[in-house]
């Protein structure tokens, strides 16, 4: 277990049309570029994302050899390593799709709310009590505003 939690965005310069096509490896596991919003922060001290979650026990990811560069703000032109998720998505914390919030910022789990096993798709309990036209309005907003995400 680790001795300190990060929260931390993986792949933060995908753009829009990528993350609309997640690829699979050919064990069925995500691909992504591993981009990551911390390692871009100048004031970010010790080892990077890539190196800490190469070296946890069991896997949580591995690289492919493939590398591309991205760029976010801040920090520019980056090379980024695409690496095979190992882990699973129960794993991971999720995001409202609608409004954006994350599981860690309540107690509760949010729900799938998407038959496409490609990109999954989850909805908190706030999003979940409003009407279908509140929740598209949000969708639409956070679409055009975040470009995608």
């Amino acid at each position: 277990m680790a001795a300190t939690r990060r929260w931390a965005t993986l792949n933060c310069s995908t753009s829009p049309g990528m993350a609309e096509a997640p690829t699979l490896s050919s064990a069925g596991h995500p691909l992504i570029w591993l981009d990551c919003d911390i390692d871009r922060d100048p004031r970010s001290v010790g080892p990077d994302l890539l190196n800490t979650l190469l070296s946890a026990d069991p896997p949580v990811v591995r690289p492919t050899g493939r590398m591309c560069t991205m760029v976010a703000e801040p920090g520019g032109a980056r090379v980024a390593h695409e690496v095979e998720i190992l882990m699973g998505e129960d794993g991971f914390s999720r995001m409202c799709c609608y409004c954006g919030d994350t599981e860690l910022a309540g107690p509760h789990s949010f729900k799938l709310c998407s038959s496409d096993n490609a990109r999954s798709r989850y909805i908190c309990s706030a999003c979940e009590g409003q009407t279908a036209a509140k929740r598209t309005l949000l969708w639409t907003l956070r679409r055009h505003w975040f470009r995608g995400l």
